[in-house]
């Protein structure tokens, strides 16, 4: 095992990069609304020449009504291909949220429905898209500068979209230098809104 210690950056990279698909949820039969990180979502293996598209009829409960994915990148617009594919079998979906947040995954201005036609096409069939940018920003900072990768690990740590539990989209988060509190803000900014079919 490596004891080279990492930054705080490099170790919430390393959670959260290193996450297993998760094998199905289909049997969660009451779960209406799910919220992930992208890589708990299971992938085609786009590596091989036959490729066959993954059984979202198997993975996903059919009465799931929202999908958020947090921190996506661009193998999610695949994905969403796929939801496309089977939404005569997902029949009650109505809204699907990509949050994007600071140095993980692609910024909310990758996913512009302009570049992208899944999200224009879902946007016809009836569903609900939204693309937001998640952000922190520090407010009171006194006279010692927090580092950036700081203020990265209050943003992870403190939030419980770690653990797969839903953050509210304004909270505050505190964190403390040589034992002088500062305060950071979470904003979330809508660039998108939302795209109407």
């Amino acid at each position: 095992m490596d004891s080279t210690p990492l930054s705080n950056v490099q170790a919430v990279e390393r959670f959260v990069f290193n996450m297993k698909p998760a094998v199905s949820l289909s049997n969660s039969h009451r779960l209406r609304k799910l919220k992930v990180l992208h890589p708990v979502l299971k992938w085609k293996n786009y590596r091989k020449a036959r490729w066959s598209r993954p059984d979202l009829r198997t993975m996903l409960p059919k009465n799931t009504e929202e999908i958020t994915i947090c921190c996506p990148n661009r193998r999610v617009l695949h994905w969403l291909e796929d939801v496309l594919y089977n939404l005569d079998f997902f029949e009650h979906l109505g809204r699907i949220e990509l949050v994007c947040r600071a140095l993980f995954g692609k910024p909310a201005t990758f996913f512009k429905p302009d570049k992208h036609s899944v999200l224009v096409k879902l946007a016809q069939s009836g569903a609900t898209v939204e693309v937001t940018q998640e952000q922190f920003k520090i407010l009171d900072v006194s006279e010692a500068p927090v580092e950036q990768d700081k203020i990265a690990w209050m943003e992870v740590k403190n939030l419980s979209w770690v653990d797969g539990l839903e953050a509210s989209k304004k909270e505050q988060v505190w964190g403390s230098r040589q034992k002088k509190e500062k305060t950071a803000w979470l904003e979330q900014e809508s660039w998108v809104g939302m795209l109407e079919g």
